[in-house]
């Protein structure tokens, strides 16, 4: 399970920005606390199912500095 900090949306836009993504709830918070953004503007969502794909992201960029 991961975790995302990402912005709120603007009324009437839908998409999101991401600013981190963290492997503990803990950290993410931390860094929702000590960001310049205020806390009213930064939302934490608990994404979930996506461990393999970033596993698969990893295991791309070990090949990618193996082959370098």
């Amino acid at each position: 399970m991961l975790y995302t900090v990402s912005l709120k949306s603007d009324e009437g836009y839908e998409g999101v920005c991401v600013v981190g993504v963290f492997l503990m709830r803990d950290d993410a918070e931390k860094f929702m606390d000590r960001h310049y953004i205020s806390n009213e503007r930064l939302v934490v969502d608990e994404v979930d199912g996506v461990w393999n794909k970033w596993q698969d992201i990893r295991t791309k960029l070990e090949a990618q500095k193996e082959a370098a």
